[in-house]
């Protein structure tokens, strides 16, 4: 009779824990108990498959049937029927099976404490520690003591095994990588950290890009009072200005450096890399504020790339588009909440334990300590929901849609209105301001416009609506800019400017620029005077 339960629990609400209890109590209980029990399933089992009119969701009701379970053991136990077998003559296994029921209740009850468990497993252990009541009555500290003796040699092995991996399995950490919170910029890059990651070049091979950030906050050289002779360019951008995926050497900052020295103008030209992966303007904006006005630039340098830009500028406002890049908005909103305290205890393991570090680098993720302290029931609950896409058209593309929508418009006008204040804040220092617009690799191949408007036929796109914006924008607000994709479009093989599996400028890539950018400069800028 209890396979004949176990059976039928799973076949109604297939848990394998609740199938296991329900096997464990079945072997424990009275004939009376069985018999009823049985009964109770066979009633259920008609709900389910011919449900009442008035009720048909009755069947699916798991906490209406344990409800009834555990109403009909009452009705038994007032009734002065047995619940249990009788144990009498094996008193060794009835405390055995005692101190088992009253163990299992008394996790059950932990797990209750955290939100991903059910609170039927609750009434679970109620009737475990009934059971175990009835069997042989075990004081409930003895039960807790041996508990805990059980999770000493628990420590002692978690202890041991820190230990161990400090020794013979270290993972060097350095806290928040290249970056940190904050308040104003909602990260920055963090002086003197260390990062990187692996990517796949356009011949299939396997490279690593890792560097360091300067004790100045930059991803660039030390620089120390700018020299009577110096020239000073500081360049503003995201990731393609941060110069991700190549090395220091074979940025564009380094090659536009030689490029107008080359020149033998009378100053010597210095180009400074300001740029941070994944800023939008407004944190260009404050960036230029806070480090970038530091070096003293005699020119300033946007670099523009309207598809991560548009998006990041809705972000300043924690609003989003129909379509956006999920990951990096989740890491947006995670990093504005690096003051939280669930994300304090994650940086103190991440900082302190080696063995959790150890553990994080193995399943390839973090944040188990977060997600465990926000599972707590106890707490109160914090709504780390991610935002909803409502369309599945490409985020790199929304900005070029031929009919905008209101969302999208209200975005272009903060990515308006924070490069015209980068504009006035270099008026407000006296300083120039210059820009380049650029796109993806895609902004070059006009066969994959044509692919996305099949894709999409009822949104139409237009190729490169966004840069051509831009660019509009720049004229209007009287900022010189150069056509950096018409430079790239006259290459002969374009497909060498660009990483196409990671989507990042080549050193070839930053070479061309590097040269479009130096006959710019030299044509519209150079009189360094």
């Amino acid at each position: 009779m209890a396979i004949i339960l176990m059976v039928v629990s799973y076949q109604f609400y297939p848990h394998w824990i609740t199938v296991i209890l329900t096997g464990l109590l079945a072997f424990l209980s009275s004939r009376e108990v069985l018999f009823t029990q049985i009964f109770l399933a066979l009633i259920w089992m008609l709900l389910v498959f011919y449900p009442l009119p008035f009720f048909p969701a009755l069947g699916k009701q798991e906490f209406l049937y344990r409800l009834f379970q555990g109403g009909t053991l009452l009705v038994l136990y007032f009734r002065g029927k047995p619940l249990i077998q009788s144990l009498s003559g094996r008193p060794g296994f009835a405390l055995r099976a005692s101190e088992l029921l009253t163990g299992l209740a008394v996790c059950l009850s932990i797990a209750c404490l955290f939100r991903s468990t059910s609170l039927l497993y609750a009434g679970w252990a109620v009737v475990l520690l009934a059971y175990a009541h009835l069997i042989q009555t075990v004081p409930l500290l003895k039960t807790l003591k041996t508990l805990i003796a059980l999770g000493i040699p628990i420590v002692i092995v978690i202890a041991i095994l820190e230990i161990g991996t400090r020794w013979l399995l270290p993972v060097e950490h350095k806290p928040g990588g290249l970056y940190l919170h904050d308040s104003e910029m909602i990260f920055t890059l963090r002086p003197e950290g260390e990062n990187g990651y692996s990517f796949k070049d356009n011949s299939g091979n396997i490279l690593v890009w890792r560097d360091t950030i300067s004790a100045q906050g930059i991803r660039d050289r030390e620089y120390g009072i700018k020299a009577p002779d110096e020239y000073r360019i500081v360049t503003l951008g995201d990731s393609y200005t941060m110069g991700q995926a190549l090395k220091r050497e074979d940025t564009f900052q380094r090659n536009l450096e030689q490029l107008l020295n080359a020149e033998n103008l009378s100053k010597r030209f210095t180009v400074i890399n300001c740029g941070v992966a994944g800023y939008a303007p407004w944190q260009e904006r404050l960036f230029l504020q806070k480090r970038g006005m530091n070096f003293e630039p005699d020119l300033v340098l946007l670099q523009l790339f309207p598809p991560n830009d548009i998006a990041g500028s809705y972000a300043k406002v924690q609003k989003f588009l129909d379509a956006f890049n999920m990951e990096w908005e989740q890491r947006l909103l995670d990093f504005r909440r690096q003051r939280e305290w669930p994300f304090s205890l994650e940086r103190g393991f991440r900082n302190h334990s080696n063995l959790y570090r150890l553990w994080c680098n193995i399943m390839g993720q973090s944040g188990y300590v977060r997600n465990l302290v926000l599972n707590f029931r106890l707490l109160p609950a914090m709504d780390y929901t991610p935002p909803a896409l409502k369309s599945a058209r490409n985020a790199y593309q929304e900005a070029c849609l031929v009919a905008w929508y209101p969302e999208l418009y209200e975005a272009w006008e903060l990515y308006a209105e924070d490069i015209r204040g980068i504009r006035d804040d270099c008026r407000e220092h006296g300083i120039p301001l210059a820009a380049f617009v650029h796109g993806e690799y895609i902004s070059l191949v006009p066969e994959f416009w044509e692919s996305l408007n099949r894709e999409f036929p009822d949104s139409p796109y237009e190729m490169n609506k966004d840069i051509r914006l831009t660019r509009e924008l720049l004229s209007e607000l009287e900022i010189p800019n150069t056509d950096v994709v018409a430079a790239f479009a006259a290459y002969p093989e374009p497909e060498d400017l660009y990483y196409l599996y990671e989507g990042h400028f080549t050193p070839r890539g930053a070479r061309v620029l590097a040269s479009c950018l130096c006959d710019f400069l030299l044509e519209r800028l150079s009189n360094t005077k």
